[in-house]
């Protein structure tokens, strides 16, 4: 009686060489789900590897840039507010002077 089922025939075929029922029957049902084919290669592992490593990289570079970017905006930033700091300065100082010299000119009137 001919075996259609391609597994059967092949578990058949590896005891007929010598092995075990339970070992050919390791061989043939305990293979990769998507089929030996769908094994990942060493040379595939290493071209993923180098992609993954590029995007690293690339990462890397794009942190590297936000990096500058942000201590030059702080930079910008730290400027900005000692501008302002100093023209607020200026500007309370004139005040008080103006304040103080009216205040002299008002008490020595009275």
């Amino acid at each position: 009686m001919a075996v259609d089922n391609p597994r059967v025939r092949a578990r058949t075929e590896l005891e007929e060489l010598g092995l075990s029922r339970e070992s050919a029957s390791y061989l043939i049902d305990d293979r990769p789900a998507g089929g030996w084919e769908s094994l990942v290669t060493h040379d595939q592992l290493r071209a993923g590897l180098a992609e993954v490593r590029t995007e690293i990289a690339d990462v890397r570079t794009e942190i590297a840039d936000v990096r500058t970017e942000i201590a030059t905006l702080a930079g910008d930033l730290r400027a900005e507010m000692e501008r302002g700091f100093k023209t607020q300065t200026w500007r309370l100082m004139t005040a008080l002077i103006a304040t103080v010299t009216l205040m002299s000119v008002i008490l020595r009137v009275v």
